[in-house]
Order: C-alpha cells, then structure tokens, then sequence
C-alpha cells in the first residue's frame, strides 16, 4: 500500500487499520504514521527505494 492512501476519503471503504495483520509501505509514509500503526499492534514492513 503507497504512501499517499492513508488518510485519504476514497470512494471506497477499507476495515479499520487494527484490523490487518501486515501492511507493506513505502518510507515516503513518515516514521510518524509508521509508529501510530505500529502501536496498534500491526506489523510494517518499509520498503526502501533505490536510487
């Protein structure tokens, strides 16, 4: 899941974050957003680009 869908209104809905059990990211995320999930108990997992 990219960066740029969280905290998006779409026009589709998604289950509440806690409701996942992994959620694989790219690092434009932010390390804020990352612990927030984090501390919900869902594991992340950044994928660094490479450049």
């Amino acid at each position: 899941m990219g960066h740029y869908n969280f905290g998006i209104d779409m026009f589709s809905r998604m289950d509440p974050v806690v409701k996942l059990d992994l959620i694989i990211t790219d690092e434009e995320m932010g390390a804020e957003k990352i612990d927030v999930i984090r501390a919900k108990g869902v594991e992340v997992i950044v994928i660094r680009n490479q450049e």
